[in-house]
């Protein structure tokens, strides 16, 4: 198992056991959370984009995170549409559920199976996909969870550090080459946080999920999305627009496209007191019923190719 992983999950036990005995603080828990939205992620964004990629590359496989902004912004009118057989009554509890239906676990999961199946090949391609999924995110995704819109925080630091890369990965700018490179690994070395601080803030919403019956029946409805419809459709799109694209691209999109809930959703919730218990248990649940449900679209990809 990668060290990645392994600190992840130590921050999903320290986040668990430090809510159940009581010893964590809500301020410390959104500093966290705000220092992970406004610091860390985006550091991880932008050093994966120029240390993995040139802008042929991007251009050759732009199809890509076009497909996953398109699976994104399927999941809004799912989540829309749906939201009134949810029987959800709260605000709260509303703005997660729409949420979740828009956000897959685009990056964190997918970066370790994709390591594991398609060494760096598959790292990059997810890194790539992510474009698609952060773009979505950054600009109509986060003022559902937010419950307003704010141009303002659109432009994030997430997001500026996205444009930024693009643009430089565009332009070609020819940086001295020790300083330069010196930097982006720094920066990718603080990245790297991103995962187990998500996981630590994930635990903590664990310990107090949701049990109430009056969510199964929203709980139903995102997985069935997740796990069922929404892997449907990119299979759809990879038949269709990815045909050209090499093996790998295909199980990388049908990877992301078939991801639980993203772990995100939690983090955002603490900022903006949307309904983080119903989030850790829609993402507990999606990721242990994925496991069975990736491998058989997997599978079923690979039969059909």
């Amino acid at each position: 198992m990668p060290l990645i992983s392994l600190l992840a999950l130590l921050g999903l036990i320290v986040g668990l056991s430090v809510e159940r005995k009581g010893f964590a603080s809500p301020k410390l828990d959104r500093i966290l959370s705000k220092a992970l939205v406004q610091l860390v992620y985006p550091c991880l964004l932008f050093s994966s984009l120029l240390l993995r990629f040139n802008w042929m590359e991007v251009k050759t496989f732009a199809i890509v995170p076009l497909s996953v902004f398109a699976v994104c912004a399927t999941g809004l009118l799912y989540g829309k549409l749906s939201l009134g057989l949810s029987k959800l009554k709260q605000d709260a509890t509303k703005r997660s559920y729409v949420f979740l239906a828009m956000m897959p676990n685009y990056s964190f999961v997918p970066l370790v199976i994709a390591q594991a199946f398609w060494a760096d090949k598959g790292l990059a391609l997810v890194a790539l996909s992510s474009v698609g999924a952060d773009f979505f995110l950054w600009t109509l995704a986060y003022p559902q969870i937010a419950g307003r819109r704010d141009w303002r925080k659109i432009f994030s630091p997430a997001l500026i550090s996205l444009i930024l890369a693009l643009v430089l990965l565009k332009t070609e700018i020819d940086f001295p080459r020790s300083a330069w490179a010196g930097s982006l690994i720094f920066l990718s070395w603080i990245g790297k946080a991103t995962l187990p601080l998500s996981m630590y803030v994930l635990g903590g919403q664990l310990a107090k999920a949701s049990r109430q019956a009056s969510d199964t029946r929203a709980h139903q409805l995102l997985l069935v999305w997740r796990l069922i419809l929404c892997p449907l459709l990119m299979f759809g799109l990879i038949l269709t627009l990815g045909r050209s694209l090499p093996y790998e691209a295909k199980a990388v999109l049908l990877l992301v496209g078939s991801m639980p809930g993203a772990v995100v959703t939690v983090v955002l919730a603490r900022l903006h007191e949307a309904d983080g218990r119903f989030a850790a248990t829609q993402i507990f649940l999606g990721h242990c019923l994925g496991v069975i449900s990736v491998s058989l679209w997997q599978g079923l990809l690979y039969w059909i190719l």
